[in-house]
């Protein structure tokens, strides 16, 4: 890469962050509600969103923290599982929430806003950032079970979204196909169009019911014509109610299932690695209604959690559902293989039907599920005894590679185990053990436990282990790993969060980890380490200004082709080699004015696999965000340049989108990217959002040249409309 170049970026983000070394002076009222609690909320989803790369295909992220928002759970009411949100957005500690609760149990209802700093280590700085989430009176008790209120009450909101890419991607470009007569024809691979469409309509009664359907059509597929007559390739519907007599949630249609640390099943957003440290906890309530449009992480059926006594809560789901499964199978190792596997399949989970084979697999066979989780509740203290157990319709199959060799296969899986979480002084202790069964007498194991310390006013903790045996086996698990699934891994986290003054914060952590058993494009055992560094400086409500350092080691094969190798090697470890890769980045906040706020930040990255020469990568961006009060018009918009060597040392960028969507594009490649997200409030009930984004490259002239998303050129357009009616 050009020096000039790289030294041009650098200039242009001193140039553009100048103006905001001004400062603005705090307001005397530490406990006053803020101005604008929007734009906080904004805040903490963005942070949130940048550092958790998963969180992209969870289109109920943002929802959900905009409901807690808007629905804010009352102070007094509100119970630890309530409360989980504030501490997975690091508002509140475990510590925190667990005074809080203790307080009301001693002392009895908070009556007033300024009766929270009698509550243990509740500091004026926790109040402020904490108030525009909570309500000293009403909020989520508020509900009313006639039927009118039922039927007309709460809020009622419909909403579409269409989305697509302006230039033609290969997919969707016929293939020229001849015939046996010698016939010629035109096939393309994509039978629908490019457009992707979502509507949702939904009706809520604060958090206490909810029911609504939610449809979409992936780009790919057909649109109430050929096979998709019925309109929308995926629909989901729901009805949930929380507290009413013995029953602390119902759920009925689709619906999320989250027990434990995630080891066994965990539906919807759980974090990982990320500066938020204090989040490694798996923490929320037992069942929740599903309005995403994953089309396999969720359960169809019904489910239901009942107090029994007054310490004790009895969780019971049932669900039956069709699954993707391709009886194909495309494993090319050993012909036999082929015969062996005549009334098998492998598990598809994307969701895609836009060709002829992907429509074959969609909904070809069935998955039954039933669980039970009984947990026993005492001040500071929560025992769970759980068992999930799935059973496919037809034996599930995988290719036959040695990393598979451990993965599960067959028909059925019993999944079962303890989980706890007991709070003793300062140290919140939690943790889940389980073993798997596939009933073929092949039994495995894992746990997971940590703690959550507070050692002083100033600094947190957290400490987490985890071991994975190389066949422990899950269908919906989501344990905090740095495996996707938790299998064939070991490893020790640390964190800290360290405020030495109300203007800065330290946020830091180290992951070391080890795999006994082969992975993908990892062909012998291998170990890792993770480390992070994050420096906060917040002198005002203005001016937010953070540097982050990130290192990680881990193996990767020399040859990309797990083909080649010879397994017959005496030594398996020389087929391996350790990556590494590093990423600084830079950002600087500043509120200009009350309505303006300018944001830079630059992003540089390396990769090393000691084969080739070393890569690097670049990316800065200018973002200024025109929310003016009182009018009905706002925008977001913002211009990048980057300059990366390859996809190995790619760079991921948060970007602002419509409501309830976000993205969080990869950088390779040269060029630049520009955007624009428009928000119109038309009517008092009627809102519409318009996002215009392109990617130019420099250095190629087509994108994704061997994919089906391919572009014959050097520029992408994407655009996307929504509109929401309120009623």
């Amino acid at each position: 890469m050009k020096t000039s170049y790289i030294s041009f970026l650098i200039s242009l983000l001193f140039i553009m962050s100048v103006p905001v070394w001004a400062q603005t002076e705090e307001t005397p009222d530490e406990l006053r509600r803020s101005d604008d609690v929007s734009e906080e909320l904004q805040e903490i989803i963005e942070l949130l969103a940048q550092d958790n790369e998963e969180l992209v295909n969870n289109d109920t992220f943002l929802e959900r923290l905009t409901d807690y928002y808007e629905n804010k759970p009352n102070i007094n009411k509100a119970d630890a599982d309530d409360l989980a949100p504030l501490a997975q957005m690091g508002l509140l500690t475990e510590k925190q929430i667990t005074e809080l609760l203790k307080y009301r149990e001693d002392v009895g209802k908070i009556i007033n806003k300024y009766e929270l700093q009698a509550i243990p280590d509740w500091d004026l700085s926790t109040i402020r950032k904490v108030l525009p989430f909570l309500r000293i009176k009403g909020g989520i008790t508020d509900f009313n079970m006639k039927t009118g209120q039922l039927l007309f009450g709460g809020k009622h909101e419909f909403y579409l979204r269409y989305s697509t890419v302006l230039e033609e991607q290969s997919g969707y470009i016929p293939d020229t196909i001849v015939r046996d007569d010698g016939s010629i024809e035109l096939e393309p691979k994509y039978l629908g169009s490019q457009e992707k469409i979502y509507a949702r309509y939904r009706h809520k009664q604060i958090n206490k019911l909810s029911y609504g359907i939610t449809a979409e059509k992936d780009a790919g597929e057909e649109f109430f014509r050929g096979t998709q007559k019925q309109g929308f390739d995926f629909y989901s519907a729901h009805l949930y109610v929380k507290d009413v007599g013995p029953l602390k949630h119902l759920a009925l249609g689709d619906y999320e299932i989250k027990i434990g640390q995630g080891l066994m099943v965990w539906n919807g957003v759980a974090f990982g690695k990320s500066p938020y440290v204090m989040s490694v906890k798996r923490q929320g309530a037992p069942i929740k209604a599903y309005t995403s449009v994953n089309e396999f992480n969720f359960f169809r059926g019904v489910a239901a959690t009942v107090g029994v006594g007054k310490k004790m809560d009895l969780t019971a789901f049932g669900s039956y559902k069709p699954v993707d499964i391709n009886f194909q199978s495309r494993d090319t190792l050993e012909n036999t293989l082929l015969i062996e596997l005549a009334d098998q399949g492998s598990l598809q989970q994307a969701g895609n039907h836009r060709a002829l084979l992907e429509i074959e697999d969609k909904g070809s066979s069935r998955l039954t599920t039933v669980g039970a989780d009984l947990s026993f509740n005492q001040r500071g203290l929560k025992v769970g005894v759980a068992s999930i157990y799935n059973r496919f319709r037809d034996p599930i199959a995988r290719q036959n590679q040695p990393y598979n060799l451990y993965y599960f296969r067959g028909q059925e899986l019993l999944n079962t185990g303890l989980h706890y979480r007991y709070l003793m002084g300062n140290v919140h202790w939690f943790g889940e053990t389980a073993i798997s069964n596939n009933l073929n007498g092949e039994i495995g194991w894992g746990t997971v436990n940590g703690a959550l310390i507070s050692m002083d006013k100033t600094i947190d903790v957290s400490l987490l282990y985890r071991n994975f045996s190389d066949n422990y086996q899950t269908i919906f698990a989501q344990a905090f790993a740095e495996s996707s699934v938790p299998i064939n891994e070991s490893g020790f986290f640390i964190g800290t969060i360290i405020r030495p003054s109300k203007a800065w914060t330290i946020q830091a952590y180290s992951d070391i980890y080890v795999h006994q058993w082969l992975r993908f494009r990892t062909d012998a055992p291998s170990q890792g380490h993770d480390k992070l560094i994050q420096v906060t400086y917040k002198p005002s409500r203005s001016l937010i200004i953070a540097g982050r350092y990130q290192t990680e080691t881990k193996g990767r094969n020399f040859s990309e082709s797990n083909s080649e190798i010879d397994y017959e090697l005496d030594n398996l470890a020389d087929v391996v080699t350790d990556i590494k890769t590093a990423r600084w980045r830079f950002d600087v906040r500043y509120k200009l004015h009350k309505d303006l706020t300018l944001k830079s930040q630059l992003q540089i990255s390396s990769f090393e696999d000691g084969v080739k020469p070393k890569e690097r990568g670049y990316l800065i961006f200018q973002e200024v965000s025109w929310k003016p009060f009182g009018f009905p018009i706002s925008f977001d918009t913002r211009y990048s340049l980057f300059d990366i060597d390859s996809w190995d040392s790619r760079i991921y960028v948060y970007e602002k989108d419509v409501l309830y969507a976000f993205s969080i594009p990869p950088f390779a490649n040269r060029g630049k990217r520009f955007y624009l997200t428009l928000r119109w409030n038309a009517l008092r009930n009627v809102t519409f959002w318009a996002r215009w984004a392109r990617t130019t490259y420099d250095n190629i002239t087509e994108i994704s040249p061997n994919s089906t998303e391919g572009i014959d050129g050097n520029v992408r357009t994407d655009v996307k409309f929504q509109m929401r009616l309120k009623f």
